[in-house]
């Protein structure tokens, strides 16, 4: 996919082309970026849709993948004027306040700092973890990655495969919190903020977020149905990117729908490429077509039993590093036969989980309860302890949190981590205001998907 990828050097020897042969393999993306001195090497592969994601100078080097939603906004909180994220983060790293910067960034990115005159490494990513960053650390070896196999590359890897990895694996079919096939490799977990001193070879993180910072909110449910709708409108309204030319996948349920509509009240006269894959007659195709029409956009349909599906899953499961099963891959068998000229994808990924009723506990003593030991117990088994519930991170009287973290941060987001590599996602339901918003409120609004039913 899309993304960064490098690592320390313990020899002289170079391996970084390693890393880059593995990762430039797609139509669309392309290496953009790469630099490489005695003691690191740092390279990027991209679709290259956002401007200056890059700084290069005597001093520092600077990468990032993905974009920043609220640059206007960090611009008013620090009294600067800069026209690009890369811009604000290295004036906050130079003034000691990427901290507090990255507590207020509202978007979906990784990035990679190195910082020349003090030989050391920064990496942080957004604050739901969304977008794969993945690390290796042992003996003083240091490797990240937005792929497994790019890490997987290099030489003098420990490649010991996890065990709990394949129990788990079978059982929920996905991981758990940071868990890898490899023991030595994990996920970065959400807002994290990593630093690497090299000539030490020494290595702190820390969060620069947590739902600890979240107050319970007073909103009546009529009152938070209100505000569902207008913080999901602004939400839209900051990722959209009007250079890019948008797509949307639309089926019979909600959440396409809602994003759909939004964008179209947001902007009338847009046309985006609307598309719905499945068989003939069936209730997503008729329900696409009807809203469609209301829409008066034109509707295309990919059919599920006129492609070999099985030969082009077969391919996404490589792209995913296996750490999905390729009967979830449905639609994406499509991906690459959409036209070229739309590179914006508007997703509804996860509104039903966000404002609806997915993860709510069935036993009501759990209802706006910190997740504990017991409830890690009962819904991840033996692997509780994989899980984070005893993280910083989910120190929150909400229990429906750490579920849904687990389930759509490494399992529903992955289908769209694919999608990266034709197209930019955005991702309208995980934007800061609406989880604030969606954490803040009693667990009882989301029952029967009230909430989301009245929003909608």
């Amino acid at each position: 996919m899309s993304g960064i990828f490098g690592y320390i050097k313990r020899t002289d020897e170079s391996q970084l082309d390693k890393m880059i042969k593995v990762m430039d393999r797609h139509k669309k993306t392309k290496l953009v970026y790469n630099f490489e001195n005695s003691d690191l090497g740092i390279a990027q592969v991209s679709l290259d849709l956002y401007a200056k994601n890059r700084i290069s100078d005597e001093d520092y080097e600077l990468v990032i993948e993905g974009a920043c939603y609220n640059l206007d906004e960090l611009n008013e909180i620090h009294n600067t004027g800069f026209e690009y994220f890369s811009e604000i983060i290295l004036w906050a790293y130079k003034n000691n306040q990427l901290k507090q910067l990255l507590n207020k960034v509202d978007g979906y990115f990784v990035f990679i700092l190195y910082d020349k005159k003090n030989n050391k490494m920064i990496l942080s990513n957004d604050r739901n973890g969304l977008m794969p960053m993945y690390i290796y650390i042992k003996d003083n070896s240091f490797a990240f990655s937005s792929e497994l196999k790019a890490i997987l590359s290099l030489d003098d890897i420990d490649k010991t495969i996890d065990k709990n990895a394949f129990e788990m694996f079978m059982k929920f079919e996905h991981f758990i919190g940071g868990t890898t096939w490899f023991e030595n490799i994990k996920s970065v977990n959400p807002a994290m903020l990593m630093e690497f001193d090299i000539e030490s070879r020494t290595f702190n993180q820390e969060h620069y977020w947590t739902f600890a910072q979240i107050e319970k909110s007073d909103l009546t449910f009529n009152q938070a149905v209100d505000k569902a709708y207008e913080l999901f409108i602004k939400a839209v309204q900051k990722q959209f990117n009007t250079n890019l030319s948008p797509t949307v996948g639309l089926s019979g349920g909600f959440d396409s729908r809602l994003v759909l509509a939004s964008v179209l009240k947001v902007h009338p006269d847009l046309k985006p490429y609307v598309y719905t894959f499945g068989f003939e007659n069936c209730q997503d195709y008729v329900t696409a077509e009807k809203v469609c029409k209301i829409a008066k956009l034109e509707h295309h349909k990919y059919d599920l039993d006129k492609t070999d599906w099985l030969f082009f899953r077969k391919k996404l499961v490589y792209d995913n590093d296996c750490m999905v099963s390729l009967m979830h891959f449905h639609g994406l068998e499509f991906s690459e036969l959409l036209p070229e000229e739309y590179n914006l994808f508007l997703s509804g990924f996860s509104g039903d989980s966000i404002y609806g009723d997915h993860y709510l506990p069935k036993n009501k003593e759990w209802y706006d309860k910190k997740f504990d030991e017991s409830m890690a117990k009962y819904y991840y088994d033996v692997f509780y302890k994989n899980s984070n519930y005893d993280d910083e991170y989910f120190n929150i009287n909400n229990s429906v949190v750490l579920r849904l973290w687990n389930r759509v941060r490494n399992f529903t987001n992955q289908a769209l981590v694919l999608l990266e590599n034709n197209t930019v996602v955005i991702r309208p339901f995980f934007d800061n205001d609406v989880i604030e918003f969606f954490a803040s409120i009693p667990n009882e609004y989301l029952e029967n998907d009230k909430l989301y039913n009245h929003m909608v």
